[in-house]
């Protein structure tokens, strides 16, 4: 399984130095790059059947770089994002919702309680329910070639 990765801004905090902050389209570039080496890494590895992105800005690129190299999705190898944005639904990509709607609903309901809190108490846990929304990137495991 290949790990999420994560890119800072591309020189971030550069600002204060005199050197401006990279383009928007040259930190692309540098996320595919890198992005691409995982999934190289990941894709040589012929016991991994399914691919789960930290979120769904990672798992459309893994598809598309799959599809490129004639990789079947997903016959050969399942890609599942998170956060079930636009761009997965757009692309096909199974994600799992986090239910955004839920989520701040109960956050606005913690911020304005009306009984002022004057000492500390533990905080109340919440569960909020999301929903693995399968879509055609993902199928059954399968021995890969």
């Amino acid at each position: 399984m290949t790990r999420g990765v994560h890119i800072g801004r591309i020189g971030e905090g550069s600002e204060a130095h005199g050197t401006p902050v990279a383009s928007e389209a040259l930190q692309q570039i540098v996320f595919r790059r890198v992005l691409s080496t995982e999934f190289t890494r990941a894709l040589a590895d012929p016991t991994i059947t399914a691919w789960v992105a930290a979120n769904d800005d990672v798992a459309v690129p893994a598809l598309e770089f799959l599809r490129e190299r004639g990789v079947n999705v997903p016959q050969q190898i399942s890609v599942v994002g998170f956060d079930d944005s636009v761009n997965a639904l757009a692309n096909q990509l199974t994600s799992y919702n986090i239910n955004l709607p839920a989520i701040l609903s109960a956050s606005l309901r913690h911020i304005l309680r009306t009984a002022p809190r004057q000492t500390a108490t533990r905080a109340k846990i919440v569960r909020i329910d999301g929903t693995a929304v399968e879509r055609a990137a993902t199928g059954p495991a399968r021995r890969r070639k």
